[in-house]
């Protein structure tokens, strides 16, 4: 995919008229005036900003039981995070069993910011 016309958060500053190409979801090229590839399709932010994936270091989990419901709210909250611009995140809680979250990492959902780590905290509100 070639994204046109984006201003892009490059080097920590805003680059306007920025193009970028992406394949098998990393950035491939970046650059002005790329040219587009005869099967790849094209999108143009018109200026539109183009940002990475923020990680947020302290998302508070509340107690999740250790069961289906436990993995499916871990899902609903990576991505809720995802649609927010979080690529990654990093737990707080005092209340997910560390084998739920094995079994979450394990078979992480798409479309879904990552859990990176998980800070156990003693009083969590």
């Amino acid at each position: 995919m070639l994204i046109r016309n984006a201003t892009a958060f490059i080097g920590c500053r805003f680059e306007k008229g920025t193009d970028l190409r992406i394949m098998h979801g990393k950035v491939q090229e970046i650059g002005s005036g790329l040219c587009k590839g005869l099967y790849e399709s094209e999108l143009d932010l018109q200026g539109d900003y183009l940002l990475p994936g923020f990680v947020d270091v302290n998302v508070i989990v509340p107690q999740i039981n250790n069961d289906a419901d436990g993995i499916r709210s871990l899902q609903t909250l990576s991505r809720s995070l995802y649609r927010q611009g979080v690529a990654a995140f990093v737990a707080t809680s005092a209340h997910v069993p560390a084998d739920l979250l094995h079994r979450f990492c394990a078979h992480p959902p798409v479309r879904a910011a990552r859990l990176l780590s998980v800070n156990h905290a003693a009083d969590v509100g």
